[in-house]
Order: C-alpha cells, then structure tokens, then sequence
C-alpha cells in the first residue's frame, strides 16, 4: 500500500495537470498549451496578467467502506484567471481561448485525449484511486463562470471555477 496524506492532495493534482506528452492534452504553454502557470499554492504576488490555473481544496469527507478500511474523498476547486490580451479591445477572441483553454483542462481531468486511440486514465497518473468522476462511474466535473459583465469591468479578463472529487484510500 502508498501512503497517501491529505496535505500533499493539491501538489499530486497540480503535479498531474502540469504533467506533459502522455497522450493527453499539455496544459503548459511551455510544452504547446494555453496556459501559463498551473500551481497548488497561491504565490505571494500572482501574476495578474498571466494565464493561471490555481489547484485548491474545496473540501474533503473520509469515510468508511469496509471494516477497517476508508476513503479520502478530495473536492478540488480549480480557479482559473484568464487576462484580456488582445490589442484593441477585441475580447471575442480572449473569450474563445478561454473557452478552448477549459476545454483542454476539462479533457485532461476526464483522462481523455483528442483522438479516440487515448486510454483514459482515471487515476490521474496513479495518484488518486480515482478523479474527476462519480462513485457510479460517470465523469463529474462542474464548470461555473461569472457573467464576463462582472468581470471585464474591473479588469479581471475572464475567470472561471471547475470542481471535481478525487478518492485516496485512507491510511491511519
């Protein structure tokens, strides 16, 4: 059995999303993506005008399955900032990177590629029992996104939250 401990569950999550050429979409500009930074923590300064994906714990719940046996169930919340970036005041097309951006942070979470022949893979590189899923199997992940009227204003640029749950067996 891996020990798992519930301080390091956001430092695996963002570990696998920073994760690069394993068939699945690349997150990090650096390695061909969209995005600039993807990190567990909040830095002390972030950068407002980068692209950035901040891997938070929403919330756990452990409980028991079997005998002496639990589970750890992880509800990650990714904060997503995306800045206005187009000269003129063009933010259609800000918007619809953005759009593709979630696209691609979405398919990676389910542990799908692009093409058909990619394995999905639910456990998020071994790291968690199981991601981005039900209990029952089926793929769970909420996207909310505040009206861009909220935000563009104030010169946020887009933001958006995606929760999903991830299950570690616990050890005690």
């Amino acid at each position: 059995m891996v020990f798992v401990t519930t301080a390091d569950a956001v430092q695996r999550e963002a570990a696998w999303l920073n994760t690069a050429n394993d068939g699945l979409p690349n997150l990090l500009a650096d390695a061909g993506g969209r995005w600039d930074l993807v990190n567990a923590y909040w830095s002390r300064t972030p950068n407002q005008r980068g692209r950035i994906v901040w891997v938070n714990k929403g919330h756990m719940s452990i409980r028991r399955f079997a005998h002496v046996r639990k589970l750890i169930t992880y509800h990650f919340e990714l904060e997503c900032w995306w800045p206005l970036s187009s000269q003129g005041g063009y933010s259609e097309g800000d918007q619809a990177e953005f759009d593709l951006a979630l696209n691609d942070l979405i398919m990676r979470i389910s542990g799908f590629g692009y093409t058909s022949s990619t394995v999905a893979d639910k456990t998020h590189g071994g790291r968690f029992l199981a991601a981005g899923e039900t209990q029952n199997g089926g793929d769970s992940i909420e996207v909310s996104t505040p009206p861009a009227s909220n935000t563009l204003p104030v010169g946020i640029g887009y933001v958006a939250t995606l929760t999903y749950a991830a299950e570690d067996e616990f050890n005690n």
